[in-house]
């Protein structure tokens, strides 16, 4: 349910994401929710710098450092087996 949540959210459909949510929130604790929610929000940070990083020319871009804040990866308190997938 987790991988359904993020994919809702990174699809960027309103009605899509709030039937998904809703339907969650029957399967899925609030904290194991907020993992989805989380998940596309790390997706769509990397998926932007990384797609950055492939496509500049500019050498001094290429060797920026990422610092990307993804503190939630290490403090989700939810089953790695469950989490690490979505």
């Amino acid at each position: 349910m987790g991988t359904l949540i993020a994919c809702a959210i990174a699809s960027r459909n309103r009605p899509l994401t709030a039937a998904v949510l809703e339907e969650g929130a029957a399967h899925l604790s609030r904290k194991a929710s907020q993992g989805g929610q989380a998940t596309a929000a790390i997706m769509s940070m990397n998926n932007v710098f990384y797609r950055f990083l492939h496509l500049t020319s500019n050498e001094k871009d290429r060797a920026m450092h990422a610092g990307l804040r993804m503190n939630f990866i290490r403090t989700h308190g939810i089953d790695p087996l469950d989490f690490e997938p979505w």
